[in-house]
């Protein structure tokens, strides 16, 4: 049995190279193999089903609006075309842009941090379709896990599968990103696993974070079980318009201070300024008050959005040169 499924496995290989790789038509390949059209077919469909072969559609991305906002921003932009603004079809095509952005400029001996989220989310999954495998790469878990671990948003399962898919070595905080009290939150980092990990917030090369915003459906409240709608509600009256990783700014890009600050495990704003490449991603209207205030403060330089947020980018005109 184990012969015949190698004897499979291999055909089946062959056919999609050809089909896929060669751009060979069925017919063509069936006749190169004395095969009909339909077992070409067949096995094609097996291909898929067994991981061998990965389809990825690509985003659309708009060169000519990522210049423009360039010029008036101290940023570099990738913007990406969005047909509908259903939040999870954004989010994916931000992943998918977020991983060929990554690959282009990650190096062997690389130091990325990484924080959590939805769109993170999908930035791992993306990451998956690539053959990538860099030496000695540390993915470091940037905040404490949020949500139930069984979660994909949840950042030790970010950290993991962004690791795992490019062949490096994850580094995390196996603690909750808020704690009870600022006490806890002193003892926990007594602990050498999650010391070692913190300890090398100042030392990464590029830092990949999600930009929150604080809207009734955000991420934090949705998704986060820590912080309720009334708690988003009171950070907003202390002037803050989102986050990244647990830490608030204003519209000006400035900390926000908070009850939780002292609660909270994970790099702050501060440090992150320090990461020589600070890739934000985020899209849809919703987060666009956040997203301007991350670029108000410089908390990013790189950001990943989608072409409806950029226009009113474009139209804002902000942080001009």
């Amino acid at each position: 049995m184990r012969n015949m499924y190698n004897e499979k496995k291999l055909i089946a290989l062959k056919v999609a190279r050809m089909y896929y790789s060669q751009g060979m038509t069925q017919e063509a390949i069936a006749k190169k193999f004395g095969l009909s059209r339909s077992t070409v077919s067949r096995l094609l469909k097996w291909a898929k089903d067994q991981g061998f072969v990965k389809i990825v559609v690509f985003p659309v991305v708009n060169f000519d609006l990522a210049q423009k906002l360039s010029s008036q921003y101290d940023c570099d932009f990738v913007i990406v075309e969005v047909f509908d603004n259903e939040e999870n079809h954004i989010r994916e095509e931000l992943g998918k842009a977020a991983a060929q952005y990554l690959l282009n400029v990650l190096t062997d001996g690389i130091s990325l941090g990484v924080s959590w989220g939805q769109t993170l989310a999908q930035l791992a999954k993306a990451l998956s379709v690539f053959n990538s495998n860099f030496k000695n790469v540390r993915v470091v878990q940037l905040v404490g896990g949020l949500g139930t671990p069984e979660m994909d948003t949840h950042s030790i399962n970010v950290t993991a599968k962004i690791a795992a898919n490019l062949g490096g070595t994850p580094h995390f905080l196996p603690a909750p990103g808020i704690v009870e009290s600022a006490n806890i939150r002193r003892q926990l980092l007594k602990n050498p696993e999650i010391r070692q990990t913190v300890d090398m917030f100042e030392k990464l090369d590029v830092a990949v974070v999600g930009i929150g915003g604080l809207h009734p459906t955000a991420t934090l409240v949705k998704y986060g079980r820590i912080l309720k709608l009334e708690d988003i509600q009171a950070i907003r009256r202390a002037g803050a318009v989102g986050d990244i990783a647990l830490r608030f700014f204003n519209a000006e890009g400035k900390s926000v201070k908070t009850k939780y600050d002292s609660y909270v495990l994970g790099i702050d704003l501060k440090t992150l300024m320090s990461v020589p490449r600070r890739i934000g991603i985020a899209g849809g209207l919703e987060k666009l008050p956040a997203i301007k205030g991350a670029l108000a403060g410089r908390l990013i330089n790189v950001l990943i959005t989608d072409d409806l947020v950029a226009r009113e980018l474009l139209e804002f005109g902000g942080g001009e040169k």
